[in-house]
């Protein structure tokens, strides 16, 4: 792939620690954290593309991107003088411009993960689980994971048989989109046997 940044242009190889890859509208997204500058590549042709609007820093980072009813949405984590900020953005057009921030939950604490999952944009903080339709619309789906306190919750998470799974404190929790469940690997794993 011939990668783009958002200025100045990528050039040699690629050094940051990719925290997210997506595809849309005919690009690769790659994500790469706090720390740089997010890139992007039309691959087909190998062709470098260059980002033709100066983005403000904040639009420019991503930790990582999620695709909802035909928009683009990235979450990140930014620290403008030395204090955390996180907020969700979305785009139709990210080449040229994304939304205004859409904050989420405790704004000094950091975005652990997106999730598309019916029809909504799932994003876990250490704080909570929020969700967003396409226009930026919050809705309070799970209201007893506000004021949770977990650093990792969401990571990881995945969506399985129109459920959404995903890591909290005490172990692995299933949501069916009405009632949160334990998971218990015994469940759905077979022990490896000894000899």
């Amino acid at each position: 792939l011939a990668w783009s940044r958002l200025a100045p242009p990528l050039t040699g190889s690629l050094v940051a620690t990719i925290t997210d890859v997506e595809v849309y509208s005919d690009y690769v997204w790659l994500a790469v954290g706090s720390s740089a500058r997010y890139y992007y590549s039309a691959s087909l042709l190998h062709a470098t593309i260059a980002c033709t609007q100066a983005m403000s820093p904040i639009d420019a980072y991503a930790d990582q991107f999620e695709v909802l009813e035909g928009t683009l949405w990235k979450a990140a984590s930014y620290v403008p003088n030395s204090r955390m900020y996180s907020d969700v953005r979305s785009s139709t057009t990210p080449l040229l411009n994304w939304s205004n921030p859409n904050p989420v939950g405790d704004t000094d604490q950091p975005i652990n993960n997106l999730k598309v999952w019916n029809g909504l944009l799932w994003t876990f903080k250490p704080d909570g689980i929020y969700t967003f339709d396409s226009k930026g619309i919050s809705y309070d789906l799970m209201p007893e994971m506000k004021g949770y306190r977990d650093p990792n919750l969401g990571k990881p998470a995945v969506v399985h048989q129109n459920e959404l799974y995903f890591r909290e404190r005490d172990g692995l929790k299933r949501f069916d989109g009405s009632t949160i469940r334990d998971v218990h690997p015994q469940v759905y794993f077979q022990p490896a046997k000894t000899r």
